[in-house]
């Protein structure tokens, strides 16, 4: 018997809430029924920007975001719903992730706003959240949780396979023929640089179609000293945040710009090659590491639209016998593969099924991931699970 499942997901860019309405089958298949987002308000993408560096009142603020956060989830869902003529109570529940406002995994935590118990009571769905919580108990990163997601529906027997989530930050998971995860980690930037540095000069959330960087030129006194950051150099299992990278970083480079050492174009341009360079180096290391044989890099995450990257790396790993693709030739949609993944973690929740991120995260051993938010007449309380 089908059971149905949602997913909810706003990354480290803060551009929008995305829902993944899924079906997983007995023999555990999954496909994907609908999707719709909603773009954030430009009220409470300010706030969710600010509170991801500390600043004046931030548990008021958390307070009031996280339940503005809920009820958009709460609206996202409607709409998702909508669109198909499927009960809500065949939905056995909501794998939510949150919005991540800061990730310190070396103090053993990782904030992700959300209110779960609203959200679970404005829809009237069971919801599965606090993902991350789980795994920093067992002395894990808390991050990327994604390589298991990819292990489910981008492994193949007959190459191996680097994936590449290209969002605020990169994270990369590498697959052998076995579909066994040799490596997942967060390998730096991805577009939170480019998208920060877009809305301080250029006044928009993003460098569409990578307009801006192709007016550019790349400032190599820039991009080495960009190289050389300290958490390029540590190795896996390693995960990252806007703690790391964010706007504080660019203040020497802006200054810069005002004084006409470097133009705004040259600089979005460096920030590009820099999220490319970071994860190329990366990859060619695991290459000569553990493959050593033709591969294949599938691109995902909104940085997949990006045609400037994507040529980067379609150039770059030429000579290594490196194929690049986006994931969508392969059947999981760019935009949408981590609302996927968590819908997918709320049935492996529902399973109580425990999660081995070992290999990934670093953690002593595998665990349940997530926290049941139960609505008043959700599945939980029917013994559906």
């Amino acid at each position: 018997m089908a059971k149905y499942f949602i997913g909810l997901m706003s990354g480290t860019s803060i551009d929008a809430l995305d829902a993944v309405l899924i079906k997983i089958c007995d023999n555990e298949s999954l496909k994907v029924i609908n999707t719709a987002s909603l773009d954030w308000s430009l009220n409470i993408k300010h706030k969710l920007h600010e509170l991801c560096l500390t600043g004046p009142a931030e548990i008021e603020t958390c307070g009031i975001i996280k339940q503005k956060i809920a009820l958009q989830s709460a609206q996202v869902i409607e709409k998702l719903l909508a669109k198909q003529n499927i009960p809500r109570d065949q939905i056995l529940a909501i794998g939510s992730h949150g919005q991540t406002i800061r990730h310190r995994p070396n103090f053993g935590f990782s904030l992700q706003l959300d209110d779960p118990a609203l959200l679970a009571a404005k829809t009237q769905i069971d919801v599965i959240a606090n993902f991350r919580a789980s795994d920093l108990a067992q002395e894990g990163e808390g991050a990327p949780l994604t390589p298991l997601f990819h292990q489910k529906v981008l492994s193949s027997p007959t190459e191996y396979r680097y994936i590449l989530n290209i969002g605020g930050i990169c994270n990369l998971t590498l697959l052998n023929k076995e579909k066994e995860i040799l490596k997942g980690y967060d390998t730096g930037p991805g577009n939170t640089l480019i998208d920060a540095c877009c809305r301080t000069l250029f006044n928009v959330s993003f460098d569409k179609d990578a307009a801006f960087a192709k007016q550019g030129t790349v400032n190599e006194e820039v991009l080495n000293s960009l190289l050389e950051h300290p958490y390029l150099k540590l190795e896996a299992p390693k995960s990252t945040g806007r703690e790391t990278f964010n706007l504080k970083m660019l203040e020497p480079y802006f200054a810069q710009v005002a004084t006409c050492k470097i133009s705004k174009y040259d600089l979005i341009k460096t920030l590009t090659y820099f999220t490319y360079k970071a994860t190329f180096n990366e990859i060619i290391k695991l290459q000569n590491t553990y493959v050593k044989e033709p591969s294949r890099l599938i691109l995902c995450g909104g940085g997949a639209f990006n045609p400037l990257l994507k040529e980067l790396f379609a150039e770059g790993l030429k000579p290594f016998n490196i194929k690049v693709s986006l994931s969508s030739e392969f059947g999981v949609d760019e935009q949408f593969l981590e609302p996927q993944a968590f819908a997918y973690f709320a049935y492996l929740f529902t399973k109580r099924q425990c999660s081995d991120l070992t290999k990934i995260t670093g953690s002593k051993k595998p665990s349940i991931l997530g926290a049941l938010y139960p609505a008043s007449n959700g599945a939980y309380v029917k013994g559906l699970y």
